[in-house]
């Protein structure tokens, strides 16, 4: 078992995404657990409500988790590994969700429609898998 954590077009895919659905409700009968961290929030609602009704729609099934400073320092860090070797730097959001799930106990996958950069950020965490959303 382990934690399923959305980046934002994960979040707003979900509803329309049937593949996607379909993985991710097989890993929650499975007994994982699911996270939304709070921040992508900020790249997925547009305060238009004809646009953001599947976020809204989809938001009930798994809530939002809030990122804790550890972690933002975490996220941190990780973006700093990767200026240093560099690669192209991955927003502070995708840093944020690749946080979430690499200091989710046990293992973790994160789906996402940019796996080149959520997977350079969890490189050395071999217990998260990066998928990409179908």
């Amino acid at each position: 078992m382990g934690t399923i954590v959305f980046d934002t077009e994960a979040l707003t895919g979900f509803a329309r995404n049937y593949v996607l659905r379909a993985a991710v409700e097989l890993l929650l009968d499975e007994g994982w657990d699911a996270q939304v961290p709070a921040v992508i929030l900020a790249e997925s609602l547009t305060g238009r409500p004809r646009d953001d009704v599947t976020t809204h729609r989809t938001l009930p099934q798994f809530g939002t988790v809030m990122t804790s400073q550890p972690t933002a320092q975490y996220a941190g860090l990780m973006r700093a590994r990767l200026a240093r070797t560099g690669r192209s730097l991955p927003s502070g959001i995708d840093a944020l969700v690749a946080a979430h799930a690499a200091l989710a106990p046990g293992e973790s996958v994160v789906f996402t429609s940019d796996p080149r950069h959520l997977g350079a950020l969890v490189k050395d965490h071999p217990r998260v898998a990066v998928r990409r959303v179908p």
